[in-house]
């Protein structure tokens, strides 16, 4: 059984059919390194806290 909703994403991706699951696999861990990357910035140049002060998230 296919679900509508998350065949039509992986086709936007194009990652349907056989042989595609590389092609995600390697989609979401290019996701997961530019959001490691991004966090990793963020607290090297304090960015993270002080953004977490000024929006009272410290609390």
């Amino acid at each position: 059984m296919k679900l509508a909703t998350q065949n039509e994403s992986l086709q936007i991706l194009g990652c349907v059919g056989k042989g595609k699951v590389n092609k995600l696999a390697e989609i979401v861990a290019g996701v997961v390194l530019a959001g490691e990357i991004s966090l990793a910035s963020a607290i090297s140049s304090s960015d993270w806290v002080s953004s977490h002060e000024k929006y009272g998230r410290n609390r």
